[in-house]
């Protein structure tokens, strides 16, 4: 499975690979602060967990 990858704003270097709702990064290169929020969460986090029935 492939993650996408997370990468500055400013410079462009590769931050991460992963899934976020909500990241707050600082780049090691050029030390921009990054803040990257999701367009829409997957569909699986929005989902109410079912309860058992017996």
């Amino acid at each position: 499975m492939s993650y996408p990858e997370i990468r500055c704003g400013q410079c462009g270097r590769k931050l991460a690979e992963g899934w976020y709702s909500t990241l707050v990064i600082k780049c090691p290169r050029c030390r921009a602060i990054n803040h990257l929020k999701a367009a829409s969460l997957p569909s699986e986090c929005l989902r109410t967990p079912t309860e058992d029935r017996a």
